[in-house]
């Protein structure tokens, strides 16, 4: 069983700045929700790898991939950016958002929107190619209106139904 992360990026800030928490998915054994706080980041939650609503929201943003390609070449002044998993050292898989990206028919090129908590040969800004399939999520943010950001949206109605 791989072990899953991912980190919010400062482009996901937008998303949720106004009235939502901030969190970030991330897939361990683990069968509770843990949150990591790291000063000057957004915070990272552990969720278990067969979390049935998590790999459903993972799956939607696969399913839907293609409508997100379709609108990332229209572009128009809007902010873009995919969630794919990343290798760690230690065997798991870190998903972490990938900013301005550019799809060329088979990878993402983007930079990486956010520190990495497990990954060690990369940091904030770096370039980044990823393969279609390890997409996990994607945003569109048009103003205020947020398309996709399924796993985000998992997380966020999980804190907000902790108040």
């Amino acid at each position: 069983m791989n072990n899953r992360t991912s980190t919010f990026n400062r482009f996901s800030l937008l998303v949720v700045a106004s009235s939502l928490i901030l969190t970030s998915v991330s897939c361990q054994k683990s069968a509770t929700q843990e949150t990591v706080y790291r000063e000057g980041n957004p915070p990272v939650s552990s969720v278990s790898d067969d979390d049935p609503e998590m790999n459903k929201a993972i799956q939607k943003a696969r399913d839907t991939l293609n409508s997100f390609i379709a609108e990332l070449k229209k572009q128009g002044n809007r902010e873009f950016a995919v969630k794919a998993g990343l290798s760690t050292p230690e065997g798991g898989i870190e998903h972490i958002w990938i900013d301005d990206p550019v799809y060329d028919g088979n990878q993402f090129k983007g930079k990486l929107g956010n520190e990495p908590l497990r990954l060690k040969d990369v940091k904030l800004g770096d370039p980044i190619v990823v393969e279609r399939e390890k997409v996990s999520d994607w945003i569109i943010m048009d103003g205020e209106k947020m398309t996709g950001g399924y796993t985000a949206k998992v997380l966020m109605e999980r804190e907000e139904a902790k108040k």
